[in-house]
C-alpha cells in the first residue's frame, strides 16, 4: 500500500512538490510543413512552395547561392538559451517571478548557454530535380553562431562573431577543409545583437549589418582596425575592412538598384541611409553632421492575421507590465500586436521575374508572422515608403501559424523570393517577456525546426537557364552583367572581378552596356565591373555622365 501511495504522489503531485512550473494549455503547437503552408494568405497570382524543412535544416539564419548554383544555408543554434537556463534554475524554486522589470540572464546561465550556442553551414541538394531539397552536406559545424553567409572565391564567407570565416570544399567531399579566418575581434556579448547579413555591394565590397564594434585583426591587415559600433564593409580576400555610414538596429539591410542602402529597426520596415560615404565624413572630424539616417516610413501599424502569442496577451493584460512597457516603448509594446516590433531583413526586389514587384521593398515581421510590402518613391534625395495600395489594411504575405517567423529574404536565381523561416514557438528576445511568463511557456520549443520557402508568381516567365555560371567564358559573363535576373548579373560581375582577367571582346561587351544601356541597373553594374578590373577609363565615365538615367550619372560622379 505504501508503494502505491508513493507512486501516486510521484506521478500526480511530483510537479508541485518538487517546484516545477506547468506549461499552460494555450501554448501554440507546431504544424507540419504541409499544414503550415495552408495558413498563408497569398496575394492574387502568387504561389508559395516549401523548399526544405526539419530535420534537413534547423533554425536557418541566412542563405546564398554560389556560382555553380549550389544553395547554402547557415544555422543559428542556441538562441535564447541563456534565458532558458536562467528560468530552469528559477523554476526549481516553484515560485513565479512577477516583479515588474526587464532583466537579462545571470552570468552563470550565460556561461552555461555558450556550449549550446553555435553555427552550422550546410549545402542543400535536390537529388531528383523536383525542386525540394532532400540531401545535405555539412560544410562546417560548431562555428560561432552564424548570422549570414555569402558566396566568394569558390566558397562561402560566414558571419559568425567574433569572426568572419571563409570556407571552401576543394576536394569535393562535401566538407569544407579550407577554413580561413579573415577577421576576428568583433563584439559578441549579446547573441541576438551581433553583426549579420553579408551582401555584395555594387562596388565589389561585402557589406555587413549591425557592426557592434571591436579591435579587428586579420592575417592580411597591415595593422588592427578599430571599428565603431556601426555597419561596415570588407574585401572578400581579407585585405581591407572599414566602417560605413549608418547603423542597422536589428537584422539585415537592403540595397536598391542604384546602391542606396536601407537599414532597419524593430519599429519601422526601412531607414534610409544618406548617400554620404563614411570616408568623406571621417576626413573632417569637426563636421557637424551627426545623423546620416532617416525613417523612410511614416507608419507603424500592422495587420497580422495570426493571434498574438498568449504571453503577449497576458503581458498587455498585466497592469504593472503594461504600464512599464507603455511608459518606455509606447503603444507598440503595450498592446499584443498591431505595430511593428520586430521589423528585419528588408529586401528591395531588383528582379523583373515577378510582375509588378520590381522596386518594391519587402520586410519581415517575425513576431507577427508576416512579410510586409511597401512602395518606394523618390522625392529629391529622399526615398519614402508607403503601403501598397492593395494592402492598405492588410499584409503582403501573412500567416496564421504563430510558429512562422520569417527572418531572411533573398533573391533566388530564377527570380523568386526565398524566405528563411526560423520556425519555433517564441522568437522574441527573452528579456522582453515577463519572467513569470518565461517560466511558464519556456523559451526553446522549436529549436529543432526550420523551413525554407520560395515565393513565386503564376505569370513568371518560363525559363530554365543553367544556374551553373562557373564555366562561362569571360565574354559570356560580360553578356550577363546586364541580365534582368538579379542573381545572374550580380554573379557575373563578381566572377569577372574575381578572375581578374579581361580580353578585347569582353571589354567591348562591358563598354557596350555603358554606351547603349538597356536599363540603368545593367549600366551601373557594368561600370563597377570595369572599375573592379581596373579598366574604367575617363571616356567611359564621360559616357555615363551623359546617360539619360539619373542613377547612372550619380555613380559616374563617384
Amino acid at each position: 500500500m505504501k508503494t502505491y501511495l508513493w507512486v501516486f504522489l510521484l506521478v500526480y503531485l511530483g510537479p508541485f512538490s518538487f517546484g516545477q512550473i506547468i506549461k499552460p494549455d494555450d501554448a501554440p503547437k507546431p504544424l507540419s510543413p504541409g499544414e503550415s503552408l495552408k495558413q498563408f494568405k497569398l496575394p492574387k497570382g502568387f504561389q508559395l512552395e516549401l523548399i526544405a524543412a526539419e530535420p534537413l535544416i534547423r533554425q536557418p539564419s541566412g542563405m546564398c547561392w554560389d556560382e555553380r548554383g549550389r544553395l547554402f544555408v547557415c544555422e543559428l543554434h542556441g538562441y535564447n538559451l541563456e534565458g532558458q537556463h536562467d528560468i530552469e534554475k528559477l523554476n526549481r524554486t516553484g515560485k513565479l517571478d512577477k516583479v515588474v522589470r526587464r532583466v537579462s540572464a545571470n552570468e552563470e546561465a550565460v556561461r552555461k548557454a555558450q556550449a549550446g550556442q553555435y553555427g552550422t553551414v550546410k549545402q542543400l541538394i535536390d537529388t531528383n530535380g523536383d525542386g525540394q531539397m532532400d540531401k545535405i552536406h555539412v560544410w562546417a559545424d560548431q562555428l560561432p553562431p552564424c548570422f549570414g553567409v555569402c558566396p566568394a572565391r569558390g566558397g562561402v564567407i560566414v558571419i559568425c562573431a567574433p569572426d568572419i570565416i571563409f570556407l571552401a570544399d576543394r576536394d569535393g567531399d562535401g566538407k569544407a577543409e579550407v577554413r580561413e579566418k579573415l577577421f576576428t575581434g568583433f563584439n559578441d556579448v549579446i547573441i541576438e545583437r551581433r553583426m549579420n547579413s553579408p551582401q555584395w555591394g555594387l562596388d565589389n565590397w561585402i557589406y555587413v549589418a549591425r557592426g557592434r564594434g571591436g579591435r579587428i585583426t586579420g592575417p592580411k591587415l597591415d595593422k588592427p582596425v578599430n571599428l565603431p559600433a556601426i555597419d561596415f564593409r570588407f574585401k572578400a580576400d581579407g585585405s581591407a575592412i572599414e566602417p560605413i555610414s549608418g547603423g542597422t538596429g536589428t537584422f539585415g539591410f537592403a540595397f536598391n538598384a542604384e546602391g542606396d542602402r536601407f537599414t532597419v529597426s524593430t519599429g519601422t520596415p526601412a531607414i534610409q541611409v544618406a548617400p554620404l560615404p563614411w570616408r568623406y565624413l571621417a576626413r573632417n572630424p569637426d563636421a557637424a553632421i551627426r545623423v546620416t539616417e532617416r525613417n523612410a516610413a511614416n507608419y507603424q501599424r500592422t495587420y497580422p492575421i495570426s493571434r498574438p502569442h498568449p504571453w503577449r496577451e497576458k503581458r498587455a493584460a498585466d497592469p504593472g507590465f503594461n504600464k512599464y512597457y507603455r511608459d518606455r516603448y509606447g503603444a507598440a509594446e503595450s498592446t499584443p500586436n498591431g505595430y511593428f516590433t520586430s521589423a528585419c531583413s528588408p529586401l528591395i526586389y531588383q528582379d523583373n521575374a515577378i510582375p509588378g514587384l520590381h522596386g518594391h521593398l519587402l520586410a519581415c515581421a517575425p513576431a507577427q508572422n508576416f512579410v510586409h510590402r511597401a512602395v518606394v518613391e523618390r522625392d529629391g534625395a529622399k526615398l519614402n515608403l508607403s503601403r501598397h495600395p492593395d494592402e492598405g489594411k492588410s499584409e503582403f504575405l501573412p500567416s496564421s501559424d504563430i510558429w512562422f517567423h520569417p527572418i531572411k529574404l533573398s533573391h533566388g536565381p530564377a527570380g523568386g523570393v526565398w524566405v528563411a523561416d526560423y520556425y519555433r514557438e517564441i522568437i522574441e528576445d527573452y528579456s522582453a517577456i515577463p519572467r513569470y511568463l518565461q517560466q511558464q511557456y519556456g523559451l526553446k520549443d522549436g529549436e529543432n525546426h526550420g523551413r525554407l520557402w520560395r515565393l513565386f508568381h503564376d505569370d513568371m516567365p518560363e525559363e530554365n537557364p543553367s544556374f551553373d555560371m562557373s564555366r562561362l567564358a569571360l565574354l559570356e559573363l560580360a553578356q550577363e552583367v546586364g541580365s534582368s535576373r538579379f542573381w545572374r548579373r550580380q554573379t557575373a560581375r563578381r566572377l569577372l572581378v574575381e578572375r581578374g582577367q579581361i580580353d578585347k571582346s569582353t571589354l567591348e561587351a562591358l563598354v557596350n552596356w555603358v554606351k547603349d544601356p538597356q536599363d540603368g541597373a545593367g549600366t551601373i553594374n557594368a561600370l563597377y565591373t570595369l572599375d573592379g578590373l581596373s579598366q574604367l577609363s575617363a571616356g567611359m565615365v564621360f559616357l555615363a555622365l551623359n546617360s539619360s538615367e539619373a542613377g547612372v550619372r550619380r555613380h559616374a560622379l563617384r
